[in-house]
């Protein structure tokens, strides 16, 4: 009887410990997903600071001013905030990567809140 016991206790104890490591690659594999589709973009309130800072710059003062407030926060350390006009152009000549400006196109046309991508004319 206590070899049975046993081979039933350590069964369960390596079923129990597949389970375990099966279940935490998954959930694991499921967040690198996530975390990998959303990188391109950064989100936050620190970041959505910085956009609406940014676009109300461009507004109310031009582009001039929206260069000097970029270079500005660049130098502070800032998360870089990437201006993109209508020809695919970026503000400094920064490569952007197209996945990303092709997700900040379809995230500023939702019109989801946080607005994380904007379009201002």
């Amino acid at each position: 009887m206590g070899r049975l016991f046993w081979k039933f206790f350590f069964a369960f104890w390596l079923t129990l410990l597949i389970a375990s490591i099966g279940v935490g690659t998954a959930v694991w594999l499921h967040r690198k997903t996530l975390e990998d589709r959303d990188r391109a973009l950064a989100s936050g309130p620190r970041t959505l600071f910085l956009i609406s800072a940014a676009a109300a710059t461009l507004r109310h003062g031009g582009i001039a001013a929206l260069r000097a407030l970029l270079e500005e926060q660049h130098r502070q350390g800032n998360a870089p905030v990437y201006v993109v006009d209508t020809a695919g152009q970026e503000l400094f000549g920064r490569a952007v990567q197209p996945e990303a400006l092709a997700q900040a196109g379809r995230w500023a046309r939702a019109d989801r809140e946080p607005r994380v991508a904007r379009l201002e004319t």
